[in-house]
C-alpha cells in the first residue's frame, strides 16, 4: 500500500525539527565546519567530502592527516605551494584505492582552479545559468577541469584508479554521491550543519548524495521503487523530497542519513527501535510489511559501494 503523502510529510517534518547538530562530530563535515575562512572552508570540503566512503573511522582519520599537513590555512597552501612541496607532505598518505601521488594530483588541480578562477564556486559557476534542476552539466565540467589539469602534470601516462575514484567523472551516469554531498554542505544555508558558502546554485536543484541508509530508508518511506541504488534512484528520492519541500528538498537527507549511521534505523526491524522512530506511521518496515517467504522485506544495499 502507498505511503500516504500527508502522513509522510507530518513523518518527515518531525524528524527534521530535531536538533541533529550533535551528530556533526560522526560526520565528514566536521573537518570543514573547523575552519573560520570561506575559501579554506570550501577547499576542505571538497577534500573531506572526496574521501567520504568505507569505513568512517578510517577515512576520518586520512581526511584530518591530509588536512593537519596542509596547514591551518589549506586553501591559501594548496593555492600557492610548489608541487614539490605539495609531494613532500603528502608523502606515505594513503587510504583505500588512492595512493599519496593521487591525493597530490587532486590537490594540485585544485591549486590550479583556485589560481584561474579565486575559488571553487567561481569555477563550478562557469558557464551555470541557474537555470533548471539538472547540475550533471555544470558538474561534469567540474569534474573534467580537474580530472584534465591532473592528467596534463602526472608523471604516468593516464589517471590512475585511485585518482579517478577520488573526482570521478561527473557525465558517467552514477549517483555521484561523494559530488553532491560536497554541493549539499557548501549550497544549503548554514544551519549548523552545512556550511552555506555558495550563493550561485539555489538548494532547490540540488540531488541527494545516495548512500546505503538513504537508499534503504528511502525504500521503506516509498520515496523510491528502485531495487538498485544509482542515478535513477537518486533523482527519485530528490524528486518526492521536492515535493514536500520544493525549495531545500536535501533539508531531510542529514537526518535520513544519520537515522541510519547512528543505527536508530537498523537493516533489519528492531520492535523497540522502531517504536521510537519519528517515522514509524510512514514506515513500511514499522508497518511489518512481509514478502511471500514471510520475512520482513528489506533492501539489500550492503552490497553497493556509492
Amino acid at each position: 500500500m502507498p505511503v500516504d503523502r500527508f502522513l509522510l510529510e507530518e513523518c518527515l517534518a518531525t524528524l527534521a525539527r530535531r536538533d541533529w547538530r550533535a551528530r556533526v562530530e560522526f560526520d565528514p563535515v566536521r573537518f570543514p565546519r573547523r575552519y573560520e575562512s570561506g575559501a579554506d572552508r570550501e577547499v576542505a570540503a571538497l577534500i573531506a567530502s572526496s574521501l567520504a566512503y568505507g569505513r568512517a573511522d578510517v577515512a576520518s582519520r586520512t581526511i584530518g592527516e591530509i588536512l593537519a599537513r596542509l596547514g591551518p590555512r589549506p586553501a591559501r597552501t594548496i593555492r600557492s605551494a610548489k608541487p614539490a612541496e605539495i609531494d613532500d607532505r603528502l608523502q606515505g598518505i594513503r587510504y583505500r584505492f588512492s595512493r599519496s601521488e593521487d591525493v597530490v594530483l587532486f590537490l594540485l588541480a585544485i591549486g590550479e582552479a583556485l589560481r584561474l578562477h579565486g575559488s571553487l564556486e567561481n569555477m563550478f559557476l562557469d558557464g551555470f545559468d541557474g537555470e533548471g534542476t539538472d547540475l550533471r552539466a555544470p558538474l561534469a565540467r567540474f569534474t573534467t577541469f580537474l580530472r584534465s589539469y591532473a592528467a596534463s602534470v602526472s608523471r604516468k601516462p593516464g589517471l590512475s584508479h585511485g585518482f579517478q575514484h577520488l573526482i570521478p567523472d561527473g557525465g558517467n551516469g552514477s549517483p555521484l554521491k561523494r559530488l553532491f554531498l560536497f554541493l549539499r554542505w557548501v549550497v544549503r544555508p548554514d544551519d549548523g550543519i552545512d556550511l552555506g558558502l555558495w550563493s550561485g546554485v539555489p538548494p532547490s536543484s540540488l540531488v541527494i548524495p545516495l548512500d546505503t541508509h538513504v537508499f534503504r530508508i528511502g525504500g521503506y518511506l516509498g520515496l523510491t521503487r528502485r531495487r538498485t541504488p544509482g542515478w535513477a534512484a537518486a533523482r527519485e528520492i530528490t524528486d518526492a523530497l521536492r515535493r514536500i519541500d520544493p525549495a531545500d528538498p536535501l533539508r531531510f537527507d542529514f537526518p535520513l542519513c544519520h537515522l541510519g549511521m547512528s543505527g536508530a534505523c537498523p537493516s533489519r526491524p528492531d520492535p523497540e527501535k522502531c517504536a521510537a522512530c519519528s517515522l514509524r506511521r510512514a514506515c513500511k518496515a514499522c508497518r511489518g510489511r512481509r514478502n511471500r517467504s514471510g520475512e520482513t522485506d528489506r533492501l539489500d544495499v550492503w552490497r553497493f559501494r556509492l
